[in-house]
This record gives structure tokens, sequence and C-alpha cells, in this order.
């Protein structure tokens, strides 16, 4: 948010911004933040459709610090016809043409939005580059959901923190495993999904239901080395893997964090990329805990998605 107010603080009277908040939260803020800014204007939140706000834009700025895997705004912007300008963190330079170092400064950030406007680039070409990008991965995916057992017997209950990419990951989950998907501690099912880090997890462990999977989305969550609450809790679930509250199999990308691990099942997978055929899947399926942890800016979602299918 930072690098956005100077961008808008600084750019030249011609260049209107459209304010898409998270939140009313947020949305009170902005209105506070922007009322005397005549080139600015704050939407509230999910008054509007997105179709419509895109249709509105000459350009989506997506000046993150975050490294997103699918970012759904971006992917969203693009089939729309609408070219973005990001930061070059994670696998956003895979899917967008235009992208800074998201510490590039808010003058280079004007001046390459500019520059962008006014190529005027072709709606066609970007959807259809859009469209072909994730469609290997999501072959992958629908194979190995055809090949793996369906949970359809299963009830998830589902807890994560509300923010699109990662409702969203969760929700593709639930349906590629064709399991029913609940949200409440009282209605505890049979596999547990946390999407990121929340502490309030051991409310959903309950006495007698041993089988559980930890998903954790770093769909959109800060790089690893900023935040060390990722490991916390993996070490939290180790103890209670320990104390045989849960059971199965842990999975890490990370070589640090699988050095925790020793005296209990997990495998060490090599960072996912769009391509990986996921060799190891057989390991994976007599596990009724998993653990996904994905500090690699280039994994690929989708195929972890297929692995727990």
């Amino acid at each position: 948010m930072p690098l956005i107010l100077e961008i808008i603080e600084r750019a030249p009277e011609w260049m209107h911004f459209l304010v898409v908040p998270y939140d009313l939260l947020d949305y009170e803020w902005g209105e506070e933040k922007f009322e005397r800014s005549p080139n600015v204007t704050v939407v509230t939140p999910f008054s509007v459709p997105m179709r419509e706000i895109y249709a509105s834009a000459d350009i989506l700025i997506h000046p993150t610090f975050l490294s997103e895997t699918y970012g759904k705004v971006v992917l969203e912007a693009s089939l729309a016809g609408l070219p973005v300008l990001s930061s070059d963190r994670g696998n956003l330079p895979a899917h967008v043409r235009y992208t800074l170092p998201y510490d590039a400064g808010p003058e280079k950030w004007i001046e390459e939005i500019s520059k962008v406007v006014n190529k005027k680039p072709n709606t066609i070409v970007a959807v259809e580059k859009c469209l072909n990008k994730p469609e290997k991965a999501l072959k992958v995916v629908m194979e190995n959901a055809e090949r793996g057992e369906r949970l359809t017997d299963m009830k998830i209950t589902w807890y994560s923190a509300n923010y699109p990419g990662v409702v969203s990951a969760i929700s593709s989950l639930a349906a590629l495993v064709g399991a029913e998907r609940i949200n409440s501690p009282e209605e505890s099912g049979d596999m547990l999904i946390l999407g990121g880090w929340n502490r309030q997890y051991e409310k959903f462990l309950k006495p007698g239901q041993r089988t559980w999977v930890y998903f954790c989305s770093n769909l959109a969550q800060v790089e690893m080395d900023v935040t060390n609450s990722e490991k916390e809790l993996l070490l939290q679930l180790r103890d209670l893997y320990r104390k045989g509250m849960i059971e199965g199999l842990f999975v890490t990308e990370d070589q640090r964090w699988f050095n925790e691990l020793v005296g209990i099942r997990a495998v060490h997978i090599p960072a996912v990329v769009p391509d990986y055929k996921f060799e190891k899947r057989d390991k994976l399926k007599g596990g009724n805990a998993a653990c996904f942890f994905s500090p690699h800016p280039r994994k690929n979602l989708l195929v972890q998605l297929a692995a727990c299918s």
C-alpha cells in the first residue's frame, strides 16, 4: 500500500486511479486517505462486479511485495484483455508481460504505466496468452484426479484467511477430491484444511478423529524469509504427530524444514514447477495427514492439488 500511495500522489493529473479495497476497513481507510485526491475513486467492496471494473480500466497496477503463484486478480484482468503491470515477485513474470522490481520507485512505476497505456496492447493476444499458460498444469491436475481415488465420502473442514486467492484454492481442492466442504469447528469432518497460518487450528482437533490434512497455501503469502510463522506451525504439528493426535505423512519442499521432521514419516520433494510430473505421488497415497510447504517462488499450486487428489 505505501508504494501505491506514492504512485498516486506523484502521478500526473490525467492518470485516474480506481482503488478496489479488500474489505470495509480498507475502504474506510482509503476514503479518508484519498478524499482530497481528484484523480482517485475508491469503490465500495463487492458493490460493483469486477468485470465492469476491468472493462472501465486501461491497465491493472499490481505492485505487490508478495510472491504470487497464480495471482487471481492478475489472471482475471488478463482474461478481460486488460494489460497488467506487476512487480517481478514469485511466478508473476511467467504470466505478466510488463513487470518491474517492487522497489523500483514511484517515478519508474509512473513512467512504465504511461508506456503500457500508450501501447494499446492487442486484447485478443493478451487473453490467448492468459488461457494458454495454465493449460498444461491443468491437464496434469485432471489426469491425476482421474487416476486418484475420489474422497466422496469425506467431509472437509475448511479454515482459511479470507483472501480471494486462498479461498479459491481451497474451494478448488474440495471440488477436486469430490468432498463436502464445511466451515465450522462444531461440524468438524474427516479432513482438516488450513489455508495459511492460523493459530486457531487447534479448535478443530477433536478426540477420536485422527485423519486430517493440513494444506498451507502460499498463494498470496509473504516470502518465507520475512516470517517464521509457517515453520512454527510445522513444529507444532510435528509435536501433535508425536503425541498421536494426528497421523500420516509430512511433505515439504524446503530442506531446512525437512531436517526438523527426523523420526516421523516425511518426504522431501524438490520445488514444484509447471512441468513437474510428481514422480513421488505414490508415496503420498498412504498419508492421512499431509503438510504442504512451498516457499519456492516457482511453485505450482495446481500440481500440488493433483497430488492431494
